[in-house]
């Protein structure tokens, strides 16, 4: 009798307990929301905050989903491939983008992504991740994409010149030599590197040494960027998309394009265009000597098992 009445009581409660759930998923996603509204929003004026040490539902959101991240550290980490073509249609290359799949949100905005590793200390572990991970597809990206094609993989400027990240690249190295399998480190967030000083000089000419190529992000005609290539350190720079966006509005964007274009042509580097997404503005960049593109024109970025480019 006793089990019965805890079976029926079972029964009576379980639909308000699902209701309960469902309402409690409900004002987390709708809390989601308003935060990547807020963080999108706000992106550029975030760069300086913490987030996670926010005292509002901001901060308490950012907690959480760092949490999440670190609970999940690797687990449910995807890389989507973005395909690199020169003006004639040929592939010559690849970007491995990091892609964090959230338990209940799916796939998080990759620059929040960024932002909350950096907070809590596991940022290095994602670049040290994404380095593995790209080298143990690279079978699979070069029948895919081209046997004799350039993967680029992102790290930003703090952790590429630690020992840390040096001495887990040259193990890597011992095991599978570099050489000749055009590999690029693409060095984001440049503002944070400093080739004036002696150990970031002798870190990045470590890593070339070791057969690496290296890249500069977001590049543009500022004094911080020229400054990078004076060491001749760098094999390719790429375009500050807002460069690239603007020429349709701005006359100056197709100036300082084309003043980059006869800069690298001079010091014998590549350059690549990101954010083409029409005829046009491939036309364009063609016409002021920049050949190589990135963008929705093109193929997003998709995981290697659903690509599909022109």
């Amino acid at each position: 009798l006793q089990l019965v009445n805890v079976i029926i009581g079972v029964l009576i409660y379980l639909p308000f307990v699902r209701i309960l759930d469902r309402e409690a998923l409900r004002n987390s996603q709708e809390n989601f929301n308003e935060f990547m509204v807020f963080f999108k929003d706000n992106e550029q004026n975030l760069d300086k905050s913490v987030l996670i040490d926010r005292g509002d539902r901001y901060g308490d959101m950012a907690k959480s989903l760092a949490a999440d991240l670190r609970h999940d550290l690797g687990r449910n980490l995807e890389i989507y491939y973005q395909p690199q073509f020169a003006y004639d249609g040929t592939c010559m290359g690849v970007e491995a983008l990091m892609r964090w799949r959230h338990p209940y949100h799916g796939i998080l905005y990759p620059p929040l992504v960024v932002k909350l590793a950096g907070e809590c200390g596991l940022l290095p572990d994602l670049e040290e991740l994404v380095l593995t991970r790209v080298l143990e597809n690279r079978p699979r990206i070069l029948d895919q994409f081209g046997q004799d094609i350039k993967i680029s993989v992102n790290v930003t400027a703090v952790t590429v010149v630690t020992p840390r990240y040096r001495k887990f690249v040259q193990s890597l190295n011992e095991a599978d030599p570099f050489e000749g399998k055009n590999i690029c480190l693409e060095v984001t967030e440049q503002m944070s590197l400093s080739l004036n000083e002696q150990d970031t000089r002798e870190a990045l000419t470590a890593l070339r040494g070791m057969g690496l190529m290296l890249a500069i992000d977001d590049f543009s005609m500022g004094q911080t960027s020229i400054r990078y290539l004076q060491d001749n350190l760098f094999d390719l720079i790429k375009l500050d998309g807002a460069l690239v966006r603007g020429m349709a509005t701005n006359p100056n964007c197709r100036e300082i394009i084309s003043s980059i274009t006869e800069l690298a042509e001079t010091l014998k580097l590549q350059v690549l265009a990101e954010y083409v997404e029409t005829e046009e503005q491939k036309e364009t960049l063609h016409e002021i000597g920049c050949d190589h593109y990135q963008g929705f024109l093109f193929s997003p970025a998709v995981p290697l098992e659903t690509r599909s480019a022109k």
